[in-house]
């Protein structure tokens, strides 16, 4: 078998991409179709990183804020200067 290299715009998306054909070329356009991800779907991926990165981000702030409100018990208890303090939190 020859493989041959052509251009295959896929019909779900419409974006142009490299593919080896080998006997079928009109194969080639169909399995390009079926492994496309529906543009619904993306936007659902999408949707679902920025909930993550805002939960990340959330959890974050949270944490830093508690340190600052435990400030006072946490130089008592550890016997933490100012200084040591300032090179926990930063």
């Amino acid at each position: 078998m020859i493989a041959r290299w052509g251009r295959c715009i896929c019909t779900a998306c419409g974006r142009e991409s490299a593919v080896a054909s080998l006997d079928r070329p009109e194969k080639i356009e169909a399995d390009a179709a079926v492994t496309a991800i529906e543009p619904g779907r993306l936007s659902s991926y999408r949707w679902t990183i920025c909930a993550l990165l805002f939960v990340a981000t959330t959890i974050n702030y949270i944490d830093r804020q508690v340190l600052g409100i435990l400030a006072p018990t946490l130089q008592r208890t550890l016997h933490w200067s100012e200084s040591n303090y300032g090179d926990i939190v930063s």
